[in-house]
């Protein structure tokens, strides 16, 4: 693993502070003019990420784990059906992210883009809410609400899969719990919430003090990042405060 603290001190671009970038808005609307980034093409998406890194000059390699994944659900009908297979809450994130070949194509695909960049890597992640209520969403068992003990345990199960990413050079995680437009009721999430995510983080060395990051107005005005540890929960600002 890549130390956080390393990105921090040592940014690869030679800046006194890191820039991490979640380019996946920008670059589909400038760099592919609108079309869709290619996440099932690996070589398609290293070139895509080259031309990225080649504008902007990132200090690390940001990858949307649930686009990879999603990309993989619909070339594995049959992983879809074995996580419908139960309608008990949690079944359909556990039996996604215990998918061999699905762990495999994150693996592959983050180490392939973190060679070529010759960046560490940011792993984004739906938060345990969201991805438990996008899992069942994409399974056919949809959720009307999660409440943290049901968050807590997709924690685990997260937590685990994490592990497993153990040889890969990753600084930072970050947990994504912006709402999107279907999503299921879910509580406010902290890093707090999620002792089983953090530990794993610090067994791995990720952690450190929390990266910098260089938001644009939007971004002041709208989110909010809450460290603990080499873990990030990126959450959107309630607007009347």
């Amino acid at each position: 693993m890549s130390s956080l603290k390393s990105l921090i001190t040592s940014p690869a671009s030679g800046r006194t502070r890191p820039v991490l970038i979640d380019h996946t808005d920008y670059a589909t609307a400038v760099i592919r003019q609108g079309q869709p980034i290619p996440w099932a093409d690996l070589a398609a998406l290293t070139g895509h990420q080259g031309q990225v890194h080649a504008l902007l000059d990132p200090d690390a390699t940001w990858l949307d784990v649930g686009a990879v994944q999603g990309a993989h659900l619909v070339a594995d009908p049959e992983l879809v059906a074995a996580m419908g297979a139960r309608s008990r809450t949690g079944y359909a994130l556990r039996t996604l992210l215990a998918d061999e070949d699905g762990v495999a194509g994150v693996q592959r695909t983050a180490k392939t883009l973190a060679d070529a960049a010759r960046r560490p890597l940011v792993l984004s992640l739906p938060s345990p809410a969201r991805w438990l209520g996008r899992a069942h969403g994409v399974a056919g068992t949809g959720l009307d609400e999660i409440d943290p003990d049901r968050a807590d345990t997709a924690s685990t199960y997260i937590a685990e899969w994490l592990g497993k990413l153990s040889e890969l050079p990753v600084a930072l995680v970050i947990l994504d719990a912006r709402a999107r437009v279907g999503d299921p009721i879910a509580q406010p999430e902290s890093v707090s919430d999620y002792s089983a995510i953090t530990n794993i983080a610090s067994h791995l060395e990720l952690g450190g003090r929390p990266a910098h990051r260089r938001p644009g107005r939007d971004e002041r005005r709208h989110h909010d990042l809450a460290s603990a540890g080499g873990v990030l929960v990126r959450r959107r600002r309630d607007p009347r405060r």
